[in-house]
């Protein structure tokens, strides 16, 4: 039906999920039919149209254009359909601003807080000089038509033909724009920014308990279980229908309290509003409420702290935030000014300098954190300027993910629902063949159309949702105990399905803290005799900068601050002081760092001249992932004209901001040395401002940061955690493939792999280096280009390992794949000045593992799709990547058809925990929105836990699955038999089997343990698969036929007196009733035991106490009921009494369910399990292809012997001395050149 649809327009919402726009018109005809069926029906049509609101837009609407539409529905990327309603402004005598919808007659979809923020929502827009950037790349709010869409405000643009989400200071708006309104806004401003935007507010509405019940009761499940509960009662099933009515109502309530629980737990989580200062043009400061807040005030940051109410950008000062709420990390980080020039690292559509709240997050005060202090210069205020406010806040965005969270698109449950088709189809046959039998023994219409009904109610139980979600709660249970938490229980069925595993490493891995093991100085650019105590270094800038370049702060009098600068600046056993903005001797100084045996200058004098190794810590550009570095700005105390310029970051980024004099020529060959060890290596650098003193505080980070002075490099030893190594292998062994995902350097991540083992001995590294050649070069000279560039990438493979392992070779890949991953389709070739001495790996690609630097991976995603699939299919390592190219790698990997877990500390990992299956956030939280699990152990022995526990999940859901569809077709088996003889189950019947026997076992099957040890092979995850359907097939083929043939083993009997049709009775009690009651009763315990089976994935059945008990207590009592003691529990089941005059036939029919109980579980246990018998289903199943795209891919490498392109290097080639050449004026060359390692 959707793809006849015409889509006026597709859009992205703020998840970058697509969604299908199609507008519709109210067609009055068609609504007044519509309505005109919910009466016919009975409300049923309303029903259905509450379930499915999009059918409703197809009964009453006609599809149009956008620009005539009354309202929309859009379609995701995941299949789900929603209805939105469109608003439209007009003006009304009394309110300049009134909303009205035509559909208002028809169903307003939206929520009452969605109505109350469309009502102040106008179509006006601010000007460039608002801060609201152009039409062309913000919303164009001319229009006056919008909707509202998961909180979020969509306004029509006509030039577009497309609802587009409204926007703010976050949309391409220059940075320059954004620091040029600190002066804020006028009162014209305000009013119009507040009609736009409306109230800084997100309303989590938690609705009262008589609606909540009213929403619940609506469900499908309960529907259907009213009407059960209607049929039951015409049926005089009072007993049984009086029980389910009790359970029904317990469930309903439960339910509804632990809703109301969780809605009022987010709305708490949600910051309540705040006073807050903020400056008017006019009026300077004004006090006023968080709510009121717009995009482009200014709000006064307070020095005594805040809880930030909105995203806003630093203008001035700079804060120490507690960002935990929102990433889980729990070291403060400080934020700088936004800065008015763009970073030569940007990307070419950031040469503007466009803000943006991720690239920029270093600048940005993000909602719902906490600034626990503030540092001003010359006494003046910090200032943040709005950039986002309500749900378009990062706060408000994990909100809304909570809210309406998405899909979680598993097999099983759609397999699931299928199944249930199936048992309606199956019931449909019943109805039809109940009626055919009632009409046979001439049963009066009503009696026949109640039995009919009465099928429909046994053969798709109305419990079933219910019992599936048992193995998930035990889960949750297990993991709790295990201080893991989780916020999306439907993922833990997803971990039972996990393929791959990333890893982040420090932190992770490896442990936080970092110890200095060396520090290799430099002097006229050559290295000297490496150091292990910074006791030994002169005071040179080597140790200046090793004090005075971090980014640590005091919080309640303890240092706190990133784990890695901590070690270094302990290291130095230097002293760090800030400085309150009253004792300041020079404003622009905000901390100090000193020798411990220096006393501090005094401060209430000018101490012009003095001497000292004071260091004065003027500004701070804060470290960046993408940047890789960080600098401060520094003078020393005594020499207030001398500012310095201190650097440190990664090696290969800093050597190529230094001065080529400056760098010792063996630099690689030093660098990777450290590396391959496992150091975790960071360079420093430094030069002297040679500008005027009072022009420094606006100088640009790139004229600051350029041509420096190389001064050394420092070795932090970065250790594994213990429980790494055993894990890893835990997780290789079950094949699990882990796969390490840093932002560290390339080779100290190789080296860590080998070490935990994610590489083994006998495996050799291919590091995989992308580049766009220099222009100006006519041969692939290694040179790196930072232009940019649509030419395709130069790919680069060069094994990484001992000295006479290394090799390179240089190829170009066609742009996009075409012709294969080899220019032309050609099969490599050398190099130019190479030999041609190529190495074919063969078929052991088990031995070759690769590496990837972040850059490489963007260049070969971006132009080479194709050979992107091989590197991710072999990729082990990969480094180097910025917190978007993680989010990004789990992505590319799902694409693959991999089911990817995600294992982080929080800081920079947050996208991707929240786009794999299973994100795992290492947290002192107990339960971080980071993810949706977290540990509060700090190690990744969390990881084979919850893949252990999903597998015991996802094994008992099935399980409980198969129990429930096979209880549904044993008690349908049973009433179609009975029928067959104008006989029924009688009430207490029923209340024994449901109550008594279902029930039971639905609750404690999944109370079995998960199995202690992974195993290769993943348990099932469609329920359409052989080995799933042969199980459910078998099963019920064994009990129709002990069912079959109890009742003719009966009929053989001489004393045997069939039951006499009776249209005026249910003829309960007769022998036909007492068999098929009791063999029946003993197969829902045995089809219990036949799906509990343990081993691999849980512990045996007979390990679950409660199971085992309620196995040999309803055993004994169903063996009870066939001796007949007492007399008062036979005439209360309704059982023919005479049955209990026949002791052998009753013997007999003991030995029956027996026999019955061995079929069950040998077939379960031991027949489909076997070798010969999966063999077999195999075969049937003739499966053609892999369903996985990584299988297909597999495939295409182990046919290509050629792959991956690995070339021996010629003679001429090798290096001489061990060392790769000295650094030119492009050091990252020699980096690149991987010779002598």
């Amino acid at each position: 039906m959707a793809a006849a649809k015409r889509r006026d327009s597709v859009t992205l919402d703020d998840d970058e999920r697509e969604l299908d726009c199609i507008g519709y018109r109210v067609n009055y005809a068609a609504t007044v039919l519509y309505y005109f069926g919910v009466l016919l029906s009975a409300g049923g049509l309303w029903l259905v149209c509450r379930w499915k609101p999009a059918w409703r837009v197809y009964m009453t609407c006609s599809q149009c254009p956008l620009p005539a539409a009354d309202c929309v529905v859009f379609k995701d990327n995941h299949g789900s359909w929603t209805t939105e309603d469109i608003f439209e402004e007009r003006n009304a005598p009394n309110d300049d601003h009134f909303l009205m919808s035509d559909r208002e007659m028809v169903n307003s979809v939206s929520s009452n807080s969605d109505d109350e923020a469309a009502r102040l929502l106008s179509h006006e827009q601010l000007t460039d000089d608002g801060g609201f950037g152009d039409a062309e790349s913000c919303a164009s709010t001319s229009a006056s038509r919008f909707l509202i869409h998961h909180k979020l405000r969509f306004i029509y643009d006509r030039e577009l033909n497309a609802f587009v989400p409204l926007k703010a200071l976050d949309c391409g708006v220059p940075c320059v724009s954004i620091r040029r309104r600190r002066d804020g806004l006028t009162l014209t401003e305000y009013t119009k920014q507040k009609k736009l935007f409306g109230l800084n507010t997100m309303d989590v509405e938690v609705k009262p308990y008589w609606k909540l019940i009213f929403e619940e009761a609506l469900d499908p499940f309960y529907i259907f279980q009213a009407f059960s509960l209607l049929v039951w009662i015409l049926e005089v099933y009072y007993i049984y229908a009086g029980c389910i009515l009790v359970i029904s109502c317990v469930s309903i309530i439960t339910d509804v309290v632990e809703v109301r629980r969780q809605m009022e737990s987010l709305r708490d989580m949600v910051a309540k509003p705040s006073r807050v200062t903020v400056m008017r043009k006019g009026e300077k400061f004004v006090d006023v409420s968080s709510l009121e807040l717009v995009p482009g005030d200014i709000v006064v940051i307070s020095s005594r702290g805040l809880e930030m109410p909105c995203d806003a950008a630093l203008l001035s000062g700079t804060c120490v935030v507690n960002e935990s709420m929102l990433t889980g990390e729990s070291v403060p980080v400080t934020k700088t000014p936004l800065p008015d020039m763009p970073s030569p690292h940007d990307p070419p559509e950031h040469t503007a300098n466009q803000y943006s709240p991720i690239r920029h997050k270093r600048h940005t005060l993000f909602c719902g954190t906490k600034v626990i202090q503030t540092r001003t210069f010359d006494r003046e205020f910090a200032l943040a300027i709005v950039i986002r406010t309500g749900f378009t806040t990062a706060k408000g965005s994990l909100v809304r993910s909570i809210l309406f969270p998405k899909p979680v698109g598993f097999q099983f449950f759609r397999d699931a629902l299928r199944f249930v088709g199936f048992l309606g189809i199956l019931a449909l046959i019943g109805v039809i063949y109940c009626l055919v039998i009632m009409q046979s023994y001439n049963v009066g219409v009503k009696e026949s159309i109640l039995r009919a009904l009465d099928v429909v109610t046994i053969a798709v139980p109305p419990a079933l949702p219910a019992a599936m979600t048992i193995g998930v709660v035990y889960a949750l249970r297990r993991l709790k105990a295990k201080r893991i938490y989780c916020i999306s229980p439907p993922r833990i069925n997803l971990c039972g399905k996990l393929k791959l595993f990333c890893f982040d490493k420090t932190g992770t891995l490896t442990n936080d803290g970092m110890d200095l093991t060396a520090v290799y100085p430099v002097t006229a650019a050559r290295f000297i005799e490496p150091v292990e105590s910074c006791r030994a270094l002169p005071m040179d800038d080597l140790l200046l900068c090793m004090a005075s370049c971090h980014s640590l702060n005091v919080i309640d009098g303890e240092l706190v601050g990133d784990p890695l600068d901590l070690k270094m600046f302990e290291a130095t056993e230097w002293v760090y002081e800030e400085l309150p903005s009253e004792t300041r001797w020079d404003p622009s100084v905000m901390s100090i760092v000193r020798p411990a045996n220096v006393q501090p200058f005094d401060l209430s004098t000018d101490n012009e001249g003095l001497p000292g190794m004071q260091l004065g810590i003027m500004h701070e550009y804060t470290f960046s992932s993408e940047l890789q570095r960080m600098s401060v700005l520094v003078q020393r105390l005594g020499a207030r004209r001398e500012v310095h310029v201190f650097c440190k970051g990664a090696p290969e980024t800093v050597v190529g901001l230094c001065d080529p004099d400056t760098v010792p020529w063996d630099f690689t060959s030093i660098l990777v040395n450290l590396t391959q060890q496992g150091y975790r290596v960071l360079a420093c650098a430094s030069k002297k401002l040679h500008v005027p003193f009072h022009t420094y505080k606006n100088m640009a980070r790139v004229d600051a940061e350029k041509d420096l002075q190389f001064l050394g490099l420092l070795a932090m030893c970065n250790t594994l955690k213990p429980e790494t190594a055993p894990i890893i292998r835990q997780l290789q062994d079950a094949d699990i493939r882990p796969v390490m995902v840093t932002g560290d350097n390339i080779q100290t991540a190789v080296s860590v792999a080998r070490e935990c083992g994610m590489i083994l001995r006998h495996q050799k590294v291919v590091m995989v280096n992308a580049y766009h050649a220099m222009a100006s070069s006519g041969t692939n000279t290694g040179n790196l280009s930072d232009e940019p560039s649509s030419a395709p990438p130069v790919i680069q493979f060069s094994v990484v390992g001992e000295p006479s392992d290394s090799l390179s070779i240089s190829l170009k890949v066609a742009r996009n794949g075409a012709g294969g991953p080899y220019q032309n389709g050609d099969h490599p070739r050398p190099a130019a000045g190479r030999g041609d001495g190529y190495v074919a790996p063969g078929g052991a690609m088990s031995a070759i593992r690769l590496a990837i630097s972040g850059k490489s991976f963007g260049l070969v995603r971006q132009h080479c799709p194709d050979l992107l699939k091989r590197l991710m299919l072999r990729g082990t390592v990969f480094a180097r990547m910025a917190p978007e190219q993680k989010t990004q790698l789990v992505q590319e990997f799902q694409s693959l058809g991999y089911c990817v877990g995600m294992c982080g500390d929080g800081a920079n990992d947050c996208g991707a925990l929240k786009a794999a299956h299973a994100g795992i956030s290492l947290s002192e939280a107990e339960a971080s929105i980071a993810s949706p699990f977290t540990s509060k152990v700090p190690n990744i022995e969390c990881v084979p836990t919850l893949i252990k526990e999903g597998r015991a999940a996802l094994v008992t859901s099935f399980s409980v699955f198969k129990f429930m569809a096979l209880y549904s077709i044993i008690q349908f088996v049973s009433i179609l038999i009975l029928y067959t003889f104008d006989s029924n189950l009688g009430d207490t019947q029923y209340l024994y089997i449901d109550l008594v026997l279902i029930l039971t076992f639905a609750f404690v099957m999944g109370r079995t343990h998960a199995y202690p040890q992974l195993v290769r092979r993943r348990p099932p995850g469609s329920l359409s698969g052989i080995h799933v359907l042969a199980s459910l097939i078998a099963q019920i083929l064994i009990q129709m036929a002990f069912q079959a043939g109890a009742y003719v083993y009966l009929t053989k009997q001489g004393w045997f007196k069939a039951v006499v049709p009776d249209p005026d009775s249910d003829n309960i009690v007769c022998m036909e009733n007492y068999v098929i009651f009791v063999i029946s009763s003993f197969q829902y315990i045995w089809v219990a035991v036949a799906f509990s089976a343990g081993r691999p994935y849980r512990l045996p059945f007979y390990t679950n106490y409660l199971f085992l008990l309620a196995v040999i207590l309803l055993s004994g009592i169903t063996a009870w009921l066939v001796f007949g003691f007492p007399n008062a529990l036979i005439k209360f089941l309704q059982l023919d009494p005479r049955m209990y005059e026949f002791d052998l036939f009753r013997g007999a029919l003991l030995e029956l369910a027996a026999l019955n109980f061995a079929m069950s579980v040998i077939m379960e246990f031991y027949v489909l399990p076997s070798g010969p018998v999966v063999a077999f289903l195999r075969r049937l199943r003739r499966k053609k292809q892999p369903k996985n795209a990584y299988k297909l891919v597999e495939r295409e490498i182990m046919k290509d012997p050629t792959w991956p392109p690995i070339h021996m290097p010629a003679d001429d080639d090798q290096p001489t001395n061990g060392h790769s050449a000295p650094p030119s004026a492009q050091p990252e060359v020699s980096i690149n050149y991987l010779k002598g390692e």
